[in-house]
Order: C-alpha cells, then sequence, then structure tokens
C-alpha cells in the first residue's frame, strides 16, 4: 500500500505527519509570528521616533 499524504491531514513532516501534532505547531508559529511582529514594531518605533532628551 502507497503512503497517500492527503488521508494524513496535510502530511506535516516536521511532526511525522501528524495532524494533531501539526495544528499544535502552526498554533505556536501563529503565537510566536504576533509576538515578534509587535516586537518588531516597537523596536522599529525607535528609529521613526528617536528620543530627543538624549
Amino acid at each position: 500500500m502507497a503512503f497517500d499524504h492527503r488521508q494524513r491531514g496535510g502530511g506535516y513532516a516536521l511532526t511525522g505527519f501528524d495532524p494533531v501534532r501539526g495544528a499544535q505547531l502552526l498554533g505556536g508559529m501563529g503565537l510566536w509570528t504576533v509576538v515578534l511582529g509587535i516586537d518588531f514594531f516597537w523596536s522599529f518605533s525607535y528609529t521613526l521616533f528617536p528620543n530627543s532628551r538624549a
């Protein structure tokens, strides 16, 4: 019997093709994308609006 990735929920290679663990991985990646996006904009705001009291 040949392996068909469509039967396993999309085929998450990093999680051994387990759809439940794959969903957890994608959820964690989404959270870190938001956190790092906020951190980037917070840091970049110091370039756009420098503190003039230095």
